[in-house]
């Protein structure tokens, strides 16, 4: 049994936009990705997938914001912060 914790894949990335739209409408037409089911999450935004794969989600980052405030998290009001991605997931083991 391995006890060492480790990723083993990329699950996915969230990236924040301004423009919910128009980010699916680039990532769809740049990288062939589409937009698919999304559970009822407490923020706008779209799950895109590569085949059966959701691997990049879009939030809108105003309700995403308010939404990250509720749990006591800290995301950047405007685009031009860290950058537009809030996180990246890894499928881990333990």
């Amino acid at each position: 049994m391995n006890t060492t914790p480790g990723a083993s894949a990329l699950d996915h990335v969230l990236v924040l936009s301004d423009d919910i739209e128009r980010s699916r409408e680039f990532y769809e037409g740049a990288l062939g990705l589409r937009a698919g089911p999304r559970p009822p999450l407490e923020f706008q935004g779209f799950w895109l997938y590569a085949g059966e794969r959701p691997c990049l989600h879009v939030a809108h980052r105003g309700s995403y914001r308010a939404h990250a405030q509720t749990l006591g998290l800290a995301v950047p009001e405007q685009a031009g912060g860290p950058g537009p991605v809030d996180h990246i997931a890894f499928v881990a083991h333990d």
